[in-house]
């Protein structure tokens, strides 16, 4: 359980994959290095294409995301190449 820390700091959220995330952090794509923390969404803040590593090591290009979309894919990696979206943030 995660704690909402807004107003009412006594109240506990469930964390599970169809709640909202509770950590984010921007992605720096990179050819082999993964993701301190995987993610289970992608916010996609300048339009462009995505090639993600999914956790189950499958290569998936995201082809013309758009500017302020939240990819949901549960992944370990972002590619540099074949990405040219940029500004993305990884949601956990």
């Amino acid at each position: 359980m995660s704690k909402f820390h807004q107003d009412d700091t006594d109240r506990t959220w469930p964390s599970g994959l169809n709640t909202p995330a509770d950590n984010a952090a921007a992605i720096v794509p990179h050819a082999s290095t993964d993701m301190t923390n995987w993610c289970r969404g992608i916010y996609v803040g300048v339009a462009g294409n995505i090639a993600v590593v999914t956790v189950n090591d499958q290569v998936v290009n995201f082809l013309g995301a758009t500017a302020g979309s939240v990819i949901p894919i549960c992944a370990k990696r972002v590619n540099a190449v074949n990405t040219t979206a940029t500004d993305l943030v990884a949601i956990w």
